[in-house]
């Protein structure tokens, strides 16, 4: 069904974001992605993955804060 389609999406998008190189970008990327296997594993009943997705978008966001308030160190 259509619910095939989201990894090959999150793949796609974060292989470009990666190509890309920009670090907040694929952080960024991370989470919108991770939001998206949730979403995924819960539909196809992978409920254990759910926590490895919920980890993951955790994961990200801190980074994304990281880096947002790295600027302001060095000033």
């Amino acid at each position: 069904g259509y619910y095939s389609l989201i990894p090959i999406f999150i793949s796609c998008l974060y292989t470009f974001v990666i190509w890309k190189g920009d670090l907040k970008h694929i952080c960024l990327t991370g989470a919108f992605v991770s939001v998206l296997w949730c979403y995924y594993n819960f539909v196809v009943g992978a409920y254990v993955a759910i926590i490895a997705s919920v980890l993951e978008f955790i994961s990200s966001m801190l980074e994304v804060i990281k880096l947002i308030k790295e600027p302001e160190k060095n000033v």
